[in-house]
């Protein structure tokens, strides 16, 4: 009789590889993601939902809360981790900040996000921001110009004597 083959998946081990939800990336190189499954009940006609919670190895650190990835098994590489990151499926996307803090009502994919926070001025949303300061700073001018006053030069100004009276 000839022995039994054993099944293995297109990633080379014999478990299925899952694909799930990051919903925790707070640990060094390590990730908790989710995995969710349908199945039918045994006894009552209805789809069940069950979640399941997987720690997993991501050696570059690139995946963020949100990513949908792909997990492999793999040997344990500690107590709870048993899994790897495979790939990353479908990126989180990332609202835009400017410098002052300020939340861009606009959503673009991560790497434009890494693209503007590193200035690169290739990218239409780093063209966009340096367009919203130049505006910004031809109004500041403008309204210094109609007033006459310079609103820098008046803060120096009080700075220095608050200052000089603080010394004496």
């Amino acid at each position: 009789r000839a022995p039994a083959r054993r099944r293995t998946h297109a990633s080379g081990t014999m478990v299925k590889p899952l694909t799930g939800v990051v919903v925790s990336n707070k640990m060094m190189k390590s990730v908790v993601v989710v995995v969710e499954r349908l199945f039918r009940h045994k006894r009552m006609p209805k789809i069940m939902r069950a979640r399941k919670r997987y720690m997993a190895h991501d050696e570059m650190n690139q995946c963020r809360e949100g990513d949908i990835v792909k997990l492999t098994h793999s040997r344990p590489l500690s107590k709870m981790k048993k899994w790897v990151v495979a790939e990353i499926l479908k990126p989180e996307r990332d609202y835009a900040h400017d410098n002052t803090g300020k939340t861009r009502r606009m959503i673009i994919d991560r790497d434009e996000a890494r693209r503007l926070r590193a200035g690169v001025e290739g990218s239409a949303l780093a063209r966009e921001h340096a367009r919203m300061q130049a505006l910004e700073e031809e109004k500041k001018r403008e309204e210094e110009e109609a007033t006459g006053f310079d609103v820098d030069a008046a803060a120096r100004a009080r700075w220095e004597r608050l200052n000089r009276e603080g010394g004496a």
